[in-house]
């Protein structure tokens, strides 16, 4: 990919990098053994990098877009689920108007 992009490019270490990819092939093509070593190291890293960037991403996810957001609809008092006390209310079930799908027919679906 690299030397592909240097000689679209024409950049000057291309032939480096076309080199380096024609060996790896050829290590690929004789003796795939060679590689292992390299595959289980690379695939540490991988592991390595996942347990580092995906709390960092969710961290930034989390406090960057869904705190404002929860922020704002606190401000403007909306409580899109319906998390506030009622003490005077009997019950916290959403009643249905019109009544949905009659129980019978919800058995033996299959």
């Amino acid at each position: 990919m690299i030397a592909s992009y240097g000689i679209y490019a024409s950049t000057p270490h291309r032939h480096y990098w076309l080199g380096a990819a024609i060996v790896m092939a050829g290590i690929t093509i004789v003796a795939p053994g060679l590689l292992t070593y390299p595959n289980r190291m690379w695939g540490k890293l991988g592991v390595l990098m996942s347990k580092v960037i995906s709390p960092v991403v969710m961290g930034l996810l989390f406090y960057v877009i869904i705190t404002p957001i929860a922020v704002f609809m606190r401000l403007i008092g909306k409580d899109l689920l319906s998390l506030k006390w009622h003490p005077e209310a009997k019950s916290y079930w959403i009643e249905r108007d019109p009544p949905g799908t009659a129980a019978e027919s919800l058995r033996n679906k299959f």
